[in-house]
């Protein structure tokens, strides 16, 4: 018997009597295809396809859903071929499904690097005293396009010193010894609570790979400070950076320390300032 057209699969009822010269069932039937599959037409009218076997001497239906007619076919045809190698194509079906039901399981419960940052963050950089911000940004900037989505296991010592060559190929030389070394403390992190097996930087030498910080041992001359002084209201700065400035270079506080500065820490009477440790450079 021929493949079922689809004018024929469009008018079942007609077709069903063509075949048979009889009435259909009145709740359902059955109209072969080819081999094992059937267009299945229910009373209501509602069609669907099932490919019906044996299989170890028991009768199986196996619903077959294609977005069309060839798609459905194909389907039903490579339930043939997994007859033909002894295999059950529902409990295959079944066998499939759960195995992708436990890839995602195993993808969703998979912790990436930017979930580490986000925990990292909150548990040990909120001690940070001069806030997360620039460091988030670095992130951001070179290490979450690279391994940002990354599952922690997955990250290898080749990643990271990709995100390290790729910030010095941008001609910068202090930036990537500080990224780093933030690298590396987050993957401790990870590995202090079980969440690695082992740390993408332990084999790396900070040293070797990257230029020591060249000492900044310039300073100004007490003509420069003078003249310093003389220019700055001129500089066209806001206000508040100009005795920022004044602040900084008359104290040699940090600059940290006078962004955090508390009018209950200052004395005019006393002429001093007391900069509390919580305020102080910490890291």
């Amino acid at each position: 018997m021929a493949k079922l057209t689809i004018k024929e699969i469009n008018n079942p009822l007609s077709t069903y009597r063509n075949r048979f010269n009889k009435e259909p069932p009145e709740n359902e039937y059955l109209l072969l295809d080819y081999d094992r599959l059937f267009l299945r037409v229910r009373k209501s009218s509602l069609k669907n396809w099932l490919f019906i076997y044996k299989f170890e001497g028991k009768q199986f239906k196996l619903s077959i859903k294609g977005k069309d007619l060839e798609s459905i076919r194909d389907e039903a045809e490579e339930c043939r071929d997994l007859l033909k190698e002894k295999i059950n194509p529902k409990q295959n079906r079944i066998d499939e499904k759960e195995a992708k039901r436990l890839n995602q399981q195993i993808m969703e419960s998979r912790i990436t690097v930017r979930n580490l940052f986000d925990k990292w963050e909150a548990i040990d950089l909120k001690d940070y005293k001069r806030g997360t911000k620039e460091i988030k940004q670095a992130f951001e900037r070179y290490v979450f396009p690279i391994i940002g989505d990354m599952p922690l296991e997955e990250v290898k010592k080749s990643h990271v010193m990709e995100i390290a060559d790729n910030i010095k190929l941008k001609g910068l030389t202090r930036t990537p010894r500080m990224v780093f070394g933030q690298v590396r403390q987050m993957f401790r992190f990870a590995l202090e609570r079980d969440l690695i097996k082992s740390e993408p930087t332990a084999t790396i030498r900070k040293g070797k790979t990257f230029k020591a910080d060249k000492e900044r041992d310039r300073y100004f001359s007490e003509e420069e400070i003078r003249e310093f002084f003389i220019k700055l209201p001129n500089a066209g700065l806001n206000k508040t950076t100009e005795i920022a400035l004044k602040i900084c270079l008359s104290t040699a506080c940090r600059i940290g320390e006078i962004l955090n500065a508390k009018w209950r820490n200052i004395s005019f009477e006393n002429a001093t300032w007391v900069i509390p440790p919580e305020d102080s450079k910490k890291w």
